[in-house]
């Protein structure tokens, strides 16, 4: 499976996550009177933000793996990268002899 799809699963992943969590604690109390809702709503909040602070950082880390380049685009600069030092470096020899 490509970087790509992985990250964009995990994007869409975190949102889920967090739309769901979004619902189930923060809109559902105010939908259902019989529920405690003073002491619910104080760790609702808190629990839905530490789980939004964890889903940001799987987003940010889904949206780094669409947009890094595949590990063999870059490995095949890398070599090409090396090969022209190695013709420069031939070139400087030659010169200098």
């Amino acid at each position: 499976m490509s970087d790509k799809v992985i990250g964009f699963l995990m994007v869409l992943g975190s949102l889920a996550v967090v739309a769901f969590l979004l619902i189930w604690t923060i809109i559902m109390p105010f939908l259902d009177p019989n529920f405690l809702f003073k002491a619910y709503i104080a760790l609702a909040i808190i629990v839905f933000l530490a789980v939004f602070a964890a889903m940001i950082i799987v987003a940010w880390i889904g949206v780094t793996l669409i947009k890094t380049s595949p590990p063999e685009e870059i490995l095949d600069e890398l070599e090409e990268n090396k090969e022209t030092e190695e013709e420069s470096k031939n070139e400087n020899e030659s010169e200098e002899k």
